[in-house]
Formats: C-alpha cells, sequence, structure tokens
C-alpha cells in the first residue's frame, strides 16, 4: 500500500505541475529560494549569475530542475516497485 501512495503521490504532483499554474508557479518559486545562486557571498553580494541580462540563465536552471525532478520521482517509484517505467 505504501508504494501505491507514493506512486499516486509522484504522479499527482507531476499532473499537478501540467495543469495547475498557481501550483507550478508555487514549486519553481520554491525551487529558485533554494539554489546555492540565490545565496549571498561573504560580502553580502549577489551571485554573478544575477547580475544583468543573465538571470535566463537561472530560470532556466530552475525549470528544468522542476520538470527533471517530477519526472524522476515518478520513474525511481516504478523502479522501486521492480515495474517498467510507464512510458515503455
Amino acid at each position: 500500500m505504501e508504494n501505491w501512495d507514493r506512486t499516486s503521490a509522484a504522479e499527482d504532483h507531476q499532473w499537478a505541475l501540467r495543469e495547475d499554474p498557481d501550483y507550478f508557479a508555487s514549486v519553481v518559486l520554491d525551487m529558485a529560494e533554494h539554489t546555492p545562486e540565490m545565496l549571498k557571498d561573504l560580502q553580502g553580494r549577489d551571485h554573478p549569475i544575477l547580475k544583468g541580462n543573465r538571470k535566463n540563465i537561472i530560470w532556466a536552471r530552475v525549470l528544468a530542475c522542476v520538470v527533471c525532478d517530477a519526472f524522476l520521482k515518478v520513474e525511481s517509484v516504478f523502479k522501486q516497485e521492480g515495474g517498467q517505467e510507464p512510458w515503455r
């Protein structure tokens, strides 16, 4: 039963990212807040990637992490159950 709950939760997370814009925004913003690039250095300065027109780099990284994380959660649950990945 526990694996079913984890599978269902991982799939629900994946579908919510796709179907619920507020949930997607919340997850993306949460992920962005926890990236190392958001930390200030010892002198209190922003990471160089956040300066100028380079902010798109951090957002590309954050979006990639959110999407990959969602797929990896589903895949890892299926592998732990000994099943085949859902897309094969």
